[in-house]
């Protein structure tokens, strides 16, 4: 969740299968695309995604 959240200011989740839990900040590298994910899109991802991860 984001920073300015807390377990106190969440909202309570509809579904009560679902649980929070605080756990520690974490950083997360992502990238996207739109379309089906084909071999060649996945390995342009993917080399961006690693060359990222290096800057």
């Amino acid at each position: 969740m984001p920073k300015s959240w807390t377990m106190q200011t969440l909202p309570a989740p509809a579904d009560p299968r679902v649980k929070l839990e605080p756990m520690p900040a974490r950083r997360f590298l992502v990238v996207t695309f739109s379309g089906i994910a084909r071999d060649d899109s996945i390995a342009s991802k993917t080399d961006e995604l690693r060359q990222s991860a290096r800057a």
